[in-house]
């Protein structure tokens, strides 16, 4: 179940905020070692960080779902810290902090804060550089911890699953992600499984997850300092359905393949970045509410 919000103010003052959030990844940082990154507009899999560095990627996405009888809505500000440990391994956190609405029946609900935490750790376990170019792959891990709020209500009673921040649940992933980049292109694909454990009486289907991306460096062409980069994303979603009270649940999981145009400026200093995701295949089960299109508008700073 998904929705819109109903009220202009509000939505306003969402905006704002996650507008400043953005704007704050960029005054907070003054000393910034040069490096130039190409990762995924969509995922936050294939991040690049050098041994000894630090980055920060903050994005505002924005999600709508509609089918006439119930309307989403979902902003959101996941925001990325890492840190290259060693040549080879990188540590990741990924902090969410999301509003959602959700209106069925002319009755419009919301909830807004911190969501679900995923801790993530990538040992790159083979690597060929050679002039102008590199290929890589990485084994990944991840933990996703239950800091958001799993069993939230209103003056209607406890909030429906979709609009809860987190899952109240300790799910792990696995996966692996194979990177080449050169000067002047980048392609990189990445396979996640991730398992869901059960809270609340809740257990959301197990998910794995398919990202494939191409990049090219349209401008300029001679290398300098700033490259201007046009992609083509692939996201591939397969979730089992949930299980309720040990019922499984018809109107949950599926299938989701999004393409995602997508455009990044790079910089030794800092990353621009935005993708539109539009849903090509939506094979979800029974009445599940599907997407209708993604916004995802990014910076990334390195120091």
């Amino acid at each position: 179940m998904r929705s819109w919000f109903n009220s202009l103010s509000h939505r306003q003052w969402t905006l704002n905020a996650l507008g400043l959030s953005l704007v704050s990844l960029f005054v907070a940082i003054e000393a910034i070692t040069p490096t130039h990154s190409n990762a995924q507009v969509t995922t936050n899999n294939a991040l690049p960080i050098g041994e000894g560095q630090f980055l920060i990627r903050g994005q505002a996405t924005y999600l709508r779902a509609d089918d006439g009888i119930q309307e989403f809505e979902e902003f959101s500000v996941p925001i990325v810290f890492g840190y290259g440990a060693t040549q080879d391994l990188a540590l990741f956190a990924v902090v969410p902090f999301l509003n959602r609405s959700l209106e069925v029946d002319g009755i419009e609900r919301n909830e807004f804060g911190l969501g679900d935490i995923n801790f993530l750790a990538r040992y790159t376990v083979f690597q060929i550089d050679q002039a102008g170019k590199t290929f890589r792959i990485a084994p990944i891990v991840g933990l996703k911890v239950p800091t958001g709020s799993s069993q939230s209500s209103d003056e209607f009673g406890i909030l429906p699953p979709s609009l809860q921040l987190g899952t109240g649940t300790f799910d792990p992933s696995v996966g692996i992600i194979f990177t080449r980049q050169t000067l002047n292109d980048n392609l990189s694909a990445s396979f996640v499984y991730q398992i869901n454990t059960e809270a609340n009486n809740i257990n959301f289907g197990n998910e794995a997850s398919i990202d494939l991306a191409y990049k090219y460096r349209v401008f300029p062409q001679a290398i300098k300092s700033g490259f201007l980069f046009a992609g083509l994303e692939s996201n591939l979603s397969i979730q089992n359905r949930d299980r309720v009270a040990e019922v499984v649940n018809m109107d949950s999981g599926g299938t989701l393949l999004f393409l995602s145009p997508s455009i990044q400026y790079i910089t030794e200093r800092f990353n621009v970045e935005g993708a539109v995701q539009i849903p090509v295949i939506q094979a979800l089960n029974g009445n599940t509410l599907a997407p209708d299109i993604r916004l995802i508008l990014g910076v990334q700073v390195n120091f």
